[in-house]
């Protein structure tokens, strides 16, 4: 979680630094993974999928913002599909990951 904040704040400093995007929606990812034993299914309403979903949603923000600034990172452009199939959106995770293979 202290990870995530300190992320948070170099974005806000650097708001231009993708790395600084990635790192931040690879820590969300992670935390999320870590805060639900199961993984987060979008019918679920349990709190902790509630959390890690919200996590997960944030973390896609966080690698939408890094391809916006590099579009060819590689990673975020991994990450951001397959954080996408674990919240369920799984056209929208074959649209970004096919995309990518162009």
């Amino acid at each position: 979680y202290e990870a995530v904040e300190s992320l948070k704040k170099s974005v806000e400093l650097r708001p231009d630094y993708s790395e600084a995007y990635f790192n931040l929606g690879t820590a969300l990812n992670r935390l999320a993974i870590a805060s639900s034993p199961i993984p987060p299914l979008p019918s679920s309403s349990s709190s902790s999928s509630s959390s890690s979903s919200l996590q997960l949603l944030e973390a896609v923000g966080a690698f939408e913002k890094t391809l916006q600034l590099e579009p060819r990172h590689a990673s975020a452009t991994f990450n951001l599909g397959t954080t996408l199939h674990s919240l369920g959106l799984y056209q929208r995770a074959a649209e970004v990951l096919l995309d990518s293979s162009t």
